[in-house]
């Protein structure tokens, strides 16, 4: 059963049978992908791309504001396609802002309704035009404003400009990020309510994310139980149940398949990818012993999977030429996957030195 499991979840995760050529198509089939590590990301991207990944294809879907970052959801740096980012922050405003106006943190930033109002008149000011300016750039210009920044000020003014639908993520600069007016990077478009985004969002996860429960889909979309439910019954006629336990899983009908391992085994998976960050209950797909290794205060590691089993750890440090891919497997003694680890990083070290 845990083979069919997995073999399900590497389909509609597209780490097998990759449908899609183009990294928007790839972020568009997930909904959002979770992003606050930058250059993780864009592996969790290449590596879900028909044939050999290329980090050039990824960087142009950037850079062309065909997929965009931001804060959505629970709510944490999230990469989205320029055709889903309007409708979900939307849906996602209200729960960030309760968290962006929290009242302890609003009295420790002297944080204001004010002050919000007034950095979106000054982001709206100086990023017309511009293809993108950096959070330092735009902190500096801030100050030269009047406006007073502590660690911590910025990264919440800029996370409720995002909430309001006034920047988005903007052209690389010098290889740092950087934010864009979302109104020049996104064509308006036709405005959701709340109950289509949720449907749209429920379909969005169970496709890319099957087998995967009620309780799953409440913990990556931060919907309320409530709210989450109602997305699920309205997808049903899509879904198929799969029952394991005491659990039942929901498996969507266009996104996961049985397929054969044909292809290479071994996935060499990012920090934070949605292979595995995306599910409340990870028990399924992650090595007993591993449970308590993958993660630590909410730091998510890099992760080796063997047919969509979690087995180890690995880390790569390009100031090492000799020897810059390390290794820890859970299980003590486990090697003989070491040739097709060796592999997976060679196809890894392939597109990160494109």
């Amino acid at each position: 059963m845990m083979t069919e499991f997995r073999a399900l979840r590497l389909s509609a995760q597209q780490l097998v049978a990759r449908r899609f050529e183009t990294a928007e198509d790839v972020v568009a089939w997930f909904g959002a992908m979770q992003g606050q590590d930058y250059n993780a990301v864009k592996w969790a991207v290449g590596m879900r791309l028909k044939g050999e990944p290329r980090l050039s294809l990824v960087q142009k879907a950037f850079d062309e504001g065909k997929i965009l970052r931001t804060h959505v959801m629970r709510p944490t740096w999230h990469i989205i396609s320029a055709e889903d980012i309007r409708w979900m922050c939307a849906l996602s405003a209200s729960s960030i802002q309760s968290v962006i106006k929290d009242r302890k943190r609003m009295e420790a930033l002297a944080l204001s309704e004010d002050l919000f109002a007034k950095a979106c008149k000054l982001f709206e000011k100086h990023l017309a035009g511009s293809s993108g300016l950096t959070k330092d750039e735009l902190e500096d210009l801030l100050v030269a404003e009047g406006v007073t920044c502590v660690t911590g000020t910025m990264y919440r003014l800029l996370m409720f400009a995002e909430t309001v639908g006034l920047v988005c993520s903007g052209v690389d600069k010098g290889g740092k990020p950087t934010y864009a007016l979302l109104d020049e990077r996104v064509p308006a478009v036709s405005e959701l309510s709340r109950e289509e985004s949720i449907v749209r969002l429920a379909e969005r996860y169970f496709r890319s994310h099957s087998p995967a429960t009620l309780a799953d889909f409440v913990w990556w979309s931060g919907l309320g139980v409530r709210e989450a439910r109602a997305g699920v019954e309205a997808v049903k006629g899509f879904l198929h149940e799969l029952s394991i336990g005491d659990k039942t899983y929901y498996v969507h009908e266009e996104g996961a398949s049985v397929v054969a391992f044909t292809e290479p085994s071994v996935h060499l998976l990012p920090a934070y990818d949605e292979y595995t960050i995306a599910y409340k209950d990870r028990g399924e797909i992650i090595h007993a012993m591993g449970l308590d290794k993958c993660s630590k205060n909410g730091t998510f590691y890099p992760l080796i999977a063997d047919h969509g089993h979690v087995v180890g750890l690995w880390k790569y440090d390009k100031k090492k030429k000799s020897n810059p891919m390390s290794v820890a497997y859970f299980e003590p003694g486990l090697t003989s996957l070491s040739n097709d680890v060796q592999a997976a990083f060679e196809r890894y070290k392939a597109f990160t030195e494109e």
